[in-house]
């Protein structure tokens, strides 16, 4: 009888491989239990956060809106609001906005892109961010908050969107016209 052969070895992992292979989980967990107790302890202040009509209409004749390359097709605009807001000193902030969307379809490549929008834009009275968000971003004096106009590359094409402040919404709240805010997709 042929004795069994020995066990392979389990190889050890080092201190750097465990922290990198625990590192993704840990993170998860921490966001998740931020966001957890922000909603239960974050009770925001009741609004009347809503659309503003006569700045849709205004938005939805921008050039930026309305134009695009030859070779290219628009989807129809559509218009998404969110109100979940937190207060900017919170542990996690979130904006209010408005914006009206459209998809670009395109085989051009990113950079003719961002220069045809740019051009565009710049024609429009639109003034270029000096850090770009996206490919290519600009804002329009429009009262308190400006009006903020990102190029962003999709999987399918590319996404042209302005933004705005809705109705309710503290004129504090405006993290294009403060900062360098991060864009988050909004779906209706």
């Amino acid at each position: 009888m042929n004795p069994a052969p020995p066990a392979p070895a389990i190889p050890r992992r080092s201190p750097r491989q465990w922290i990198q292979l625990l590192v993704g989980p840990v993170l998860a967990g921490a966001l998740f239990l931020a966001g957890v107790l922000h909603s239960a302890w974050y009770e925001p202040e009741p609004s009347d956060c809503r659309s503003r009509p006569e700045t849709v209409s205004q938005i939805r004749e921008e050039p930026v809106v309305t134009q695009h390359p030859k070779s290219t097709r628009l989807s129809r605009p559509s218009e998404v609001v969110t109100c979940n807001t937190a207060p900017a000193d919170g542990p996690l902030s979130f904006v209010s906005n408005g914006v009206i969307s459209r998809e670009l379809t395109t085989s051009m490549n990113p950079a003719d892109i961002r220069a045809y929008y740019a051009d565009l834009a710049e024609r429009s009275g639109w003034r270029p961010d000096p850090f770009a968000v996206g490919l290519y971003s600009a804002t329009k004096p429009a009262g308190d908050c400006p009006w903020w106009f990102v190029v962003t590359a999709e999987k399918d094409g590319y996404g042209i969107a302005v933004h705005f402040q809705p109705i309710g919404v503290p004129a504090d709240d405006c993290a294009w016209a403060s900062g360098r805010p991060m864009l988050l997709p909004l779906t209706d």
